[in-house]
């Protein structure tokens, strides 16, 4: 067909008109800015059973070796690395040739911190309503023994330890602590007044020892003084004249100048485990009620997990598997 002159003219203007267009869309922004944020998301809540932190996928796995009849007891770190509170379960699952029956399973947990009341007492052993008290404040599962105070006693300007006081089995008798363990070392100022901090290295030494009186049989606290805990360890705080550094003991007596525990406490060193018969005395003997779970961790939380097993005496002997997983509850 024969384009004429006009027509081919048309073409040309019509072609330059979607050049023009098509130059004017490509010169127009789409957008503004860009931004892209990879994030690297990590695990908020972990536990750590060998010095390093385990998520879900690195489990702890371990074997021990026990006599039926027998106890054994562990423990581990929760932490909650993450920026709000959340609340966790555990679930256990026990195999073997026996089947569960066999394992007793019990799990415990102690806060990041225990707080502890010292008074002075009088002659009847009950605390004095006045102004002097001390608020102690430690870490009952670390590898050293991570503590605080604050408060006030009767003696200004002295010098005075935190011991650890062990009873002898015929405490009535011998009585002078064995071993009177020192735990820390402040100095009241001019008002009485105290306020330290400090960390103190027990060189792999944990609270209550085995042949504390007070972790026995026939301690109850909480029947003859109203303790939350019936067994465990009596923590004071004394002037340093009233004790021989070297043989851990008192060396004198003094109580009307003491601060006396308002309950008893453990202390695990990290580094070793628990006994296990000490595990059971303290928290099965708890009447304030053994903080378990499910519990709330806090943001930044890190709680002490003690496990406790408890074989039969007539188990059926074999490999026993005990899983325990760490859940979120909803």
């Amino acid at each position: 067909m024969k384009r004429t002159r006009k027509s081919i003219k048309l073409l040309m203007v019509a072609a330059t008109i979607i050049i023009a267009a098509t130059l004017v869309s490509a010169g127009l922004l789409t957008y503004f800015g860009k931004m892209t944020v990879t994030a690297d998301v990590k695990q908020s809540v972990v536990w750590d059973g060998d010095g390093a932190w385990h998520g879900w996928d690195d489990p702890l796995n371990w074997e021990i070796d026990v006599m039926g009849g027998c106890q054994y007891a562990g423990k581990t770190k929760i932490w909650n690395r993450g920026c709000v509170e959340g609340e966790l379960d555990l679930l256990v699952d026990i195999t073997g040739p026996g089947g569960p029956a066999g394992v007793t399973v019990n799990n415990w947990i102690l806060p990041g911190d225990l707080t502890l009341i010292l008074e002075n007492k009088d002659g009847a052993w009950d605390p004095i309503n006045d102004e002097y008290i001390i608020e102690l404040t430690y870490n009952p599962c670390c590898p050293d023994f991570v503590w605080s105070m604050e408060g006030k006693v009767n003696q200004v300007s002295t010098d005075y330890v935190l011991i650890y006081y062990a009873d002898q089995p015929d405490r009535f008798v011998t009585w002078g602590g064995a071993p009177a363990m020192a735990l820390a070392y402040v100095s009241s100022d001019i008002n009485g007044d105290i306020s330290a901090s400090g960390t103190t290295d027990l060189l792999d030494q944990s609270f209550p020892i085995e042949d504390d009186w007070n972790i026995g049989p026939d301690a109850d606290y909480h029947t003859s003084d109203g303790y939350c805990h019936a067994k465990g360890a009596k923590i004071w705080l004394i002037p340093v004249v009233d004790f021989n550094g070297c043989g851990n003991v008192l060396a004198g007596w003094t109580p009307a100048n003491y601060m006396f525990e308002t309950d008893l406490v453990v202390y695990f060193d990290c580094n070793i485990l628990p006994v296990s018969w000490i595990v059971e005395a303290y928290f099965l003997n708890d009447w304030c009620g053994p903080i378990t779970f499910p519990y709330t961790i806090g943001p930044d939380e890190q709680i002490c997990l003690i496990y406790h097993y408890d074989f039969d005496w007539a188990i059926q002997p074999g490999l026993y598997t005990i899983q325990t997983k760490l859940v979120p509850t909803p």
